[in-house]
């Protein structure tokens, strides 16, 4: 039941304890036109978004396998991390891969890359390759190990 009453300023010590938290998804990005002259556009932009491959012949980490997509990447924006939104994106990757048959996802990671590390450890995916040569060419990556995490569908 809601009850709506009017109440006086003696209320705000109370109403500032309720948490102010939104779930963001995207964001609107303001735009001028004619430095504001000719009105302000409002220009939805994702704050997140995750690419996972699959059934692609020729690429490599997908290991030739049909049962078998990769989790190439998540994207967060730096203003928007620590709300869930990776969290989300991973969810709805899973749950696309289960809907189109796929028994393991294959996540390529970075030991450069802690937090992510840290978080599919979390999902339930298993470190099963490490390959410290992966990005030796480029010789501003010397330092960097690839690490492939497998998560059973």
């Amino acid at each position: 039941m809601v009850t709506v009453r009017q109440v006086d300023a003696s209320f705000l010590e109370t109403y500032d304890r309720i948490p102010m938290r939104v779930p963001v998804r995207c964001v609107y990005r303001l735009e001028k036109v004619d430095r504001g002259l000719g009105g302000i556009l409002l220009r939805e932009e994702p704050v997140g978004a995750s690419t996972l491959v699959c059934r692609t012949p020729g690429v490599h980490m997908l290991d030739g396998r049909e049962d078998l997509c990769v989790l190439w990447d998540i994207r967060v924006a730096d203003s928007h991390k620590r709300m869930g939104i990776g969290q989300k994106l991973f969810d709805a990757g899973v749950e696309w891969a289960k809907g189109e048959g796929f028994s393991q996802m294959k996540i390529e990671c970075q030991n450069n890359n802690v937090p992510a590390c840290r978080f599919y450890h979390k999902q339930g995916a298993v470190l099963s390759e490490i390959n410290e040569y992966a990005y030796y060419q480029e010789e501003d990556l010397r330092d960097e190990a690839q690490l492939i995490w497998y998560l059973d569908l």
